[in-house]
């Protein structure tokens, strides 16, 4: 993986070196779709020993923990990346927390990781791009706020996965864009849409 990435990044610096580099960071805001109904699958198993409420065994129907991953989820990311001609090199992070169905669940997700996208064309305000992402993503489980371990969700889980989406240049500082992903993982595949607003750091 290091080899790879070191073999982009020179491309980058060495491949149409008449045109000018420049570095942009991002902060976005991030809505995720699951798209794994993981608790159907043995990823986590929840017994009445699992939470315990007031020294009470309480019960948590499956149809409540899919909930907490079926439905849309809202989150805050920020990207820094490295463009030049119609190629960008960047890397992402982003954090995402689920809805819960119930008070006694809470699953949050971390990812980060690099990506690289192309533009088909640079001369136009609008400018339309596709990408690919690869990524590391650590979740945390907690039921009653106890952390639980031992599980396969809350290990880091590798993903790989397309990008596409839409940038639109106010001028040559600022920039908007409207962005979707899939990533791929073992026990939590997803999409992803993203709004996001960017600022040039500058050129050289």
């Amino acid at each position: 993986m290091k080899k790879a990435l070191f073999v982009i990044c020179c491309s980058l610096f060495f491949i149409n070196s008449n045109v000018y580099s420049q570095i942009w960071v991002e902060v976005f805001g991030v809505q995720s779709f699951p798209s794994k109904d993981i608790f159907g699958s043995g990823v986590i198993t929840v017994t009445q020993e699992a939470v315990v409420t007031n020294l009470n065994a309480t019960e948590i129907k499956e149809s409540e923990l899919f909930k907490t991953l079926a439905d849309p989820s809202f989150g805050i990311g920020f990207n820094c990346r490295y463009a030049k001609s119609k190629t960008v090199l960047g890397i992402e992070l982003s954090y995402v927390k689920y809805k819960k169905a119930t008070n006694l669940l809470d699953i949050q997700t971390f990812r980060i990781g690099p990506f690289v996208e192309y533009y088909f064309r640079t001369d136009k305000k609008l400018l339309p791009y596709v990408g690919g992402e690869f990524s590391l993503q650590q979740s945390r489980v907690s039921f009653n706020r106890n952390i639980v371990d031992q599980i396969r969700i809350s290990d880091t889980n590798v993903g790989v996965g397309p990008r596409l989406g839409l940038v639109y240049n106010f001028n040559n500082k600022w920039s908007t864009r409207l962005g979707t992903k899939y990533v791929f993982t073992k026990d939590l595949p997803y999409y992803d849409v993203m709004i996001g607003v960017a600022f040039n750091l500058g050129d050289f």
